[in-house]
């Protein structure tokens, strides 16, 4: 998994999944990482 975090406001997130990611596991680890505390899916 990858993901790129944009630089301006309001941020985005852009999260590449590889074969075989689960993807609610990934998006958990990235919200814990980048500190996020409210966020939509899209």
């Amino acid at each position: 998994m990858q993901y790129f975090v944009s630089k301006t406001s309001p941020r985005a997130i852009l999260v590449l999944f590889d074969r075989g990611d689960t993807m609610l596991e990934g998006l958990r680890d990235v919200v814990k990482k980048e500190k996020v505390d409210t966020a939509a899916i899209t």
